[in-house]
């Protein structure tokens, strides 16, 4: 990815060529589930700024999904060794969960399991 452009700009770029490239081998767009690819050859400042516009993923018409559970940008705010991160992962997997992300891959599912719940049930929705 060219990051000299927003990351938001770049990942959007990479999942339209992406999604065109499996649409041409016989793919339906609604059975594609886009990755954001936290972690991946970002900044911790990137893999946030994605974090917070995650949402934007949704225009392609397909399912997303965030990998952030216990990721290295979580130590840009917490200093919690990576097995002490589940905490800092639950709270951002509340705010992926409230952008609309359908996936989310968690290292604790219960915890998250435990926590969504109680957040669905505390908002007037």
């Amino acid at each position: 990815m060219d990051f000299d452009r927003s990351a938001v700009e770049s990942l959007n770029q990479w999942s339209e060529l992406k999604i065109r490239h499996l649409e041409s081998c016989g793919f339906q767009r609604e059975h594609i589930i886009l990755d954001s690819g936290i972690g991946f050859g970002k900044s911790a400042y990137q893999n946030l700024f994605l974090l917070q516009h995650v949402e934007q993923l949704k225009q392609f018409g397909c399912e997303v999904m965030v990998g952030h559970s216990r990721k290295r940008f979580i130590s840009s705010f917490s200093h919690a060794e990576a097995r002490d991160r589940d905490l800092e992962t639950v709270a951002v997997s509340l705010a992926l969960a409230e952008q609309g992300v359908d996936y989310l891959r968690v290292h604790h599912v219960r915890n998250h399991q435990r926590a969504l719940v109680a957040y669905q049930l505390s908002v007037n929705r």
